[in-house]
């Protein structure tokens, strides 16, 4: 041990422990960053009228992400997969088969127009004006 001797005292193997143990660091945690506060924007999506309920053109029928539901007879699909009525009448829904024969069915979404355009005219028009009368109540049958 003669090589040791003379490098260290007591008094500072004591100082250098009592260092050791006194030396603090700091205690104070950094404040992290709060995990709430990040919720999106409601969508809004489902059904929006029931089967038998009156519609009109352009009315929203359901919204959906992904074709839940498939647009049938005067309904439209928008590019959000939203269905839309394109006349006035009532919702009616239907499942129909995927493929001729398949087990798997799809859901339509159909509206049933309340008025039609089948509008009849009659061809005989009757041309004669009676002079007694003002030209703009002539007797035009349509």
């Amino acid at each position: 041990m003669s090589f040791f001797r003379g490098t260290f005292s007591t008094s500072s193997l004591f100082i250098n422990t009592v260092d050791s143990v006194t030396k603090r660091f700091a205690t104070k945690k950094s404040a992290g960053s709060t995990k709430n506060g990040r919720t999106s924007q409601p969508k809004n999506l489902g059904l929006k009228k029931s089967g038998n309920q009156l519609v009109y053109p352009g009315e929203i029928i359901i919204r959906q992400r992904g074709t839940e539901f498939h647009p049938g007879t005067f309904v439209g699909m928008g590019k959000d997969h939203t269905i839309f009525s394109k006349t006035i009448g009532l919702v009616s829904f239907s499942k129909e088969p995927k493929f001729p024969g398949s087990k798997k069915t799809r859901r339509f979404i159909s509206v049933a127009p309340l008025y039609t355009n089948n509008i009849n005219i009659n061809t005989n028009i009757d041309t004669s004006i009676d002079t007694n009368v003002n030209n703009n109540n002539s007797n035009i049958n349509i």
